[in-house]
């Protein structure tokens, strides 16, 4: 039997986007698996990630051996470091585990942010770039959220198209179904409210999103704005904006309960990002009818279809044009609210993992 390593580095990093879409990708495949031999792991010199990876995923659901790999110390010696062989190994987050002893290997590119905006935090690291490129050079097949990360790729990476599957993610709930029987989360904010999730950094678009908001203010001054999000760093100037606009109110973390009533309460959700490999807020809104509008240009037009107001990203005129239909026109909304359910129900986690052994199987074939 074919044995396949599903490297499980990033679930350690748990709660994260990475985590969660290592976590439910993982899942999936094992449940539907029945043609190779799965294991997963990590490489580290710390003891105690054996338990608390064998805790996630228990509390997750998902029965799989572990490898745990030592890591040898400074003078590594020689790669890889495991003396079991694979026929195949799988990074569901950039890297290439090149510690694993396999024939052939496949790696997740969700986007390549650290190459358009190079000056990001972080993201001006030669090592990153080093590893980046040796990923890229030592993988057999890229998988990718989007075609607009595959043209990405293609572009930016010189990778042969043909190396390149695309198998879009989901978000880490289940899709709706549009009832009547669905009690909805309780109201956590008393006024109406725009809301945009996402860490603060440059590609987010804030600055621009606050600026609309303090002139569409001027006329609504009963409706806030209601952003959620990490300071990744850098952000000085958008942190200001954030304390200094009345009406906006910042959340750099809320629980899941607490984003999942905010989602269903906005009056609508406003995603400004200029750059997203995917864009799962924008999906998660789609998922709880929220009527919502977004930057076009990246991967969130695939996402979004016409289940969402499409605006040229730093037009200030149509985002301000948006917020106002999004407030008012009911009709608008409804047609929103509808489409966005059904479009939500194209993205789950059961299709990915039918995707992805798709391309197992198809790796199998050809190699």
């Amino acid at each position: 039997m074919k044995t396949i390593f599903f490297d499980s580095s990033e679930i350690l990093n748990h709660p994260s986007g990475m985590s969660i879409y290592s976590i439910e990708l993982l899942r999936e495949i094992v449940r539907q698996n029945t043609k190779y031999s799965i294991s997963t792991g990590y490489v580290s010199s710390r003891r105690n990630l054996h338990d608390k990876l064998k805790d996630i995923l228990a509390l997750n659901n998902i029965d799989v051996p572990i490898e745990r790999i030592n890591l040898p110390g400074r003078f590594a010696g020689k790669l890889p470091w495991t003396k079991r062989n694979y026929t195949l190994t799988h990074s569901p987050a950039y890297l290439n585990p090149n510690w694993i002893n396999a024939k052939k290997s496949i790696v997740t590119l969700h986007d390549l942010y650290y190459l358009r905006y190079p000056n990001s935090p972080g993201n001006n690291s030669p090592q990153l770039d080093n590893n980046f490129k040796k990923s890229v050079l030592l993988s057999d097949c890229i998988i990718t959220d989007s075609e607009f990360s595959k043209t990405e790729i293609i572009e930016l990476l010189k990778v042969d198209p043909h190396t390149i599957e695309i198998c879009y993610p989901a978000s880490q709930w289940p899709v709706l179904v549009e009832t009547n029987h669905i009690t909805t989360p309780p109201q956590i904010h008393d006024k109406p409210y725009f809301l945009s999730v996402g860490g603060l950094c440059e590609r987010k678009n804030y600055s621009l999103l606050i600026d609309v908001y303090k002139n569409f203010r001027k006329s609504h001054n009963d409706v806030d704005l209601i952003i959620v999000g990490k300071d990744q760093g850098h952000t000085s100037s958008v942190l200001k904006l954030l304390k200094e606009t009345q009406g906006v109110i910042w959340k750099p973390y809320c629980s899941i309960n607490e984003l999942k009533s905010l989602y269903t309460n906005a009056r609508a959700f406003l995603m400004p990002s200029v750059y997203e490999g995917f864009g799962i807020p924008l999906l998660e809104a789609l998922q709880h009818q929220c009527p919502s509008a977004f930057s076009k240009g990246s991967s969130m037009d695939e996402i979004a279809g016409i289940a969402a107001l499409g605006i040229e990203p730093n037009n200030k005129n149509e985002w301000l044009t948006a917020m106002e239909t999004l407030l008012n026109d009911d009709k608008k909304r409804q047609h929103l609210m509808q489409e966005g359910l059904k479009q939500a129900e194209k993205f789950n986690w059961k299709k990915s993992a039918s995707q992805i052994l798709k391309i197992y199987d198809k790796f199998f074939q050809t190699s």
